[in-house]
């Protein structure tokens, strides 16, 4: 009876003090390492990856680690990853893929189209051999006519003039709306380990 009961309280303790943690990055973590959370706030020993300037004098081993592939003086002060607004992948260079170099920051929101993005097109001129029969230019064809003015209301045209492919260019300055680019995201916290274990490569 009395057994029963101390192993009662024994594990009554333990659930309790299991329930009663902090919650932090684990003993296992290493130093460097970027953790993802759904929490308002990075866990112990962790700052977040927002790209601020750390001290090399208080991070030596996290500086060791991250040199200046960030940002910094690498004096006085290294740069953290900024993973704001920012998807982050793995360097180098996969099949038929796009190389990217260490710590690279690349990739646009928006784009916007210019001229060298829209290919030259041409339009067909309409004509035909017979003579004009109405002076509505809607859903008729330029006309052989023996006297411009039955072809042409308003003026005079010289029947003589060659009519020569040509281009039509454009004037004035107009800003391109912008074109979305940005794929389907959730916004979560990522977070920098600064204290832990220093990671072994072997």
């Amino acid at each position: 009876m009395r057994r029963s009961q101390i192993l009662k309280s024994m594990g009554i303790a333990a659930f309790s003090a299991a329930l009663s943690g902090t919650a932090h990055a684990g003993p296992s973590t290493y130093i460097g390492e970027v953790i993802v959370t759904a929490a308002s706030y990075c866990p112990y020993n962790t700052v977040e990856a927002v790209g601020q300037l750390m001290t090399i004098a208080d991070n030596s081993a996290l500086f060791s680690l991250y040199g200046t592939t960030y940002g910094g003086n690498g004096t006085t002060s290294f740069g953290m990853p900024d993973l704001r607004g920012r998807a982050p992948v793995h360097y180098g260079q996969g099949p038929g893929l796009t190389f990217y170099p260490w710590g690279v920051e690349t990739g646009i929101e928006h784009n916007y189209l210019t001229v060298a993005n829209i290919p030259p097109h041409s339009h067909n001129v309409l004509t035909t051999s017979q003579p004009p029969n109405t002076n509505d230019p809607n859903g008729a064809h330029l006309a052989s006519a023996a006297s411009p003015l039955r072809a042409v209301t308003g003026s005079s045209v010289d029947p003589s003039y060659d009519f020569a492919p040509t281009q039509i260019g454009l004037s004035g300055s107009v800003s391109p709306a912008p074109v979305d680019n940005v794929q389907p995201i959730l916004a979560m916290r990522y977070c920098i380990t600064v204290n832990g274990s220093y990671p072994p490569r072997s």
